[in-house]
């Protein structure tokens, strides 16, 4: 009989909560690709497979300038908070300019 070291399975709260929200984030964004393909190619039944190869393909293949474009914007999205300016209650028009110091820290 061979000796197989067994170790026990770490619980999923155990797990570094980013690593484990940017894994969920990643396959929600292949499922979404996913199923664009399945749309573009007339909904062919029996090529879940193939379309979801397709669509990890297709995002491991971003370039990463891009990648960084997204974490920025879902950064900006989950933090930023900004409140519309109004006259008496009604909506006013506004231009605004503000200077951001990205730091890849902050990519999460």
């Amino acid at each position: 009989m061979s000796n197989i070291p067994v170790q026990k399975a770490v619980e999923q709260d155990a797990l570094p909560a980013p690593w484990i929200n940017e894994l969920e984030a990643f396959s929600e964004r292949v499922r979404k690709r996913a199923f664009e393909l399945f749309e573009k190619y007339g909904r062919p039944a029996g090529q879940q497979l193939e379309h979801w190869f397709e669509a990890e393909k297709q995002l491991f293949s971003t370039p990463r300038s891009e990648l960084l474009d997204t974490a920025a914007c879902d950064y900006v999205k989950r933090v930023w908070r900004w409140q519309p300016p109004t006259n008496q209650g009604a909506p006013v028009a506004v231009s605004t300019r503000v200077s951001v110091k990205w730091d890849l820290k902050d990519a999460k």
